[in-house]
């Protein structure tokens, strides 16, 4: 979610709240009436098998014989729908008849707004993205898979707005359906570390008792980075948290928190430090201007400083542990494009010499890369948001794939044709022979 679209719906919805009351509209269906249709949950997968055993570590498993390589994957996984829609001032009133000012339910037009947006979540058969997402991961193997924005969805009868998230029944829940689509490919995987970073509940226009009387329903999303890795593999130290600067448009409004999630991976002899994220955007959105020429939006400030706060929970040898390396990987969000350029962003702070992190991707092509965005059957990606960072002193990057834009990634949604919008990549990594010294990402190499 963007910024400027949660400040625009937050303060929309804040100043159709209070006109409720005035238009004799009650906020809360009662619930012995029978309720029209509702937030419709997606078919469930098509294994119904349980995933509890992917989902807790494996007991009894041995530890993977020692190994040279570690292959490891970032997808971003797409909640579903665009809530940049919300920010359009003028939606079609074919589609949202309350939207038209003249309207005397005019204060229906967000709710209304929002049944639509969490239903399009829910049609974006995230199940059948799931299982296309886990053919790539059956086909390369990754030790370790980073997943960001992955979405669950909940709602509640009736609506107790703006107090805080409480919708508990859940509609989809798209970490289960994609281990349960792991589970359905025999493919064994373990959740080893998860973070929420933003969970919002807004109400959603359901349908109505009477003509003055609409049933309003809570509709909550909550968005995570997960961590899984090969069942098996030893792991220790599951964190996760949110970066201290954080986007705010101010009381009484919520921020936009983006945040981390991390574990110690033990491959062969020496654990390895793996850090999942996603920054805020860089550039929020650049339209044409009267003159022809974009007018772009930036949040590179804000990024810049979600990655110094990310460097600086990175191990270093000033640590106590002198095994450790680091991986960084995720949704960098530090892509260019329309030709915009700013110094600073969270690419030069990752990648800087202090760090001793490389660009994977980098290191074995020269082509640019692009992971974002295809929503259709023909879009090419025009620039980089994801990327793997491992320390140039611990692995030598062998191999670095795309995943999810060829023609056996297709599946049709009612909102793209792939996967997801963003290419996922994979990058096999080789350990180099280096003393115990030379193991960790060290500052000024």
């Amino acid at each position: 979610m963007k910024s400027s679209t949660l400040q625009t719906l937050i303060s929309y919805i804040f100043l159709q709240q209070a006109s409720f009351a005035a238009y004799g509209m009650t906020t809360k269906a009662q619930k012995s009436q029978k309720s029209p249709k509702s937030l419709k949950a997606p078919k469930s997968p098509k294994t119904t098998k349980s995933s509890k055993a992917t989902t807790k570590a494996s007991k009894g498993l041995k530890t993977p014989k020692s190994s040279n390589k570690l292959t490891v994957m970032t997808q971003y996984v797409y909640f579903g729908a665009d809530l940049d829609d919300l920010a359009d001032p003028n939606p079609p009133l074919d589609l949202f008849p309350f939207c038209a000012p003249t309207n005397p339910a005019f204060q229906l037009c967000l709710p209304s707004r929002i049944a639509a947006i969490f239903q399009t979540m829910v049609d974006s058969d995230f199940p059948a993205r799931a299982e296309k997402m886990v053919d790539n991961v059956a086909i390369h193997e990754p030790d370790i898979i980073a997943l960001q924005s992955v979405g669950l969805v909940r709602k509640e009868v009736g609506s107790n707005f703006p107090a805080p998230p409480s919708a508990v029944e859940v509609v989809i829940d798209q970490l289960q359906v994609f281990e349960d689509a792991l589970s359905a490919k025999g493919l064994s995987y373990t959740v080893v570390s998860q973070g929420t970073t933003q969970d919002y509940e807004f109400p959603a226009l359901e349908g109505f008792v009477s003509p003055t009387e609409p049933i309003l329903n809570d509709n909550r999303l909550t968005i995570r980075n997960v961590i899984l890795v090969k069942s098996g593999i030893v792991t220790q130290n599951p964190s996760s948290g949110i970066y201290t600067d954080k986007f705010s448009a101010g009381s009484p409004f919520p921020d936009t928190p983006r945040g981390w999630t991390a574990v110690d991976v033990k491959i062969g002899k020496h654990f390895t430090r793996i850090f999942n994220t996603q920054l805020e955007p860089g550039l929020i959105s650049c339209p044409l201007g009267s003159d022809g020429e974009r007018v772009c939006t930036t949040n590179f400030d804000l990024q810049y400083k979600q990655a110094t706060e990310l460097v600086s929970l990175l191990p270093f040898d000033d640590d106590d542990d002198d095994d450790m390396s680091t991986i960084v990987l995720g949704s960098i969000n530090a892509g260019s494009r329309y030709g915009v350029v700013v110094d600073g962003n969270a690419y030069e702070v990752l990648t800087d010499e202090g760090t001793g992190l490389v660009d994977s991707w980098s290191e074995v092509s020269d082509e640019p890369g692009n992971t974002c965005c295809i929503f259709d059957d023909g879009d090419v990606p025009t620039y980089r948001q994801d990327y793997i960072f491992p320390p140039a002193s611990s692995f030598e990057v062998s191999k670095v794939v795309l995943v999810g834009g060829d023609e056996s990634d297709k599946v049709v949604t009612p909102k793209l044709d792939f996967p997801s919008y963003q290419l996922g990549i994979v990058a096999t990594l080789e350990f180099k022979k280096t003393s115990k010294k030379g193991k960790r990402n060290r500052r000024g190499q």
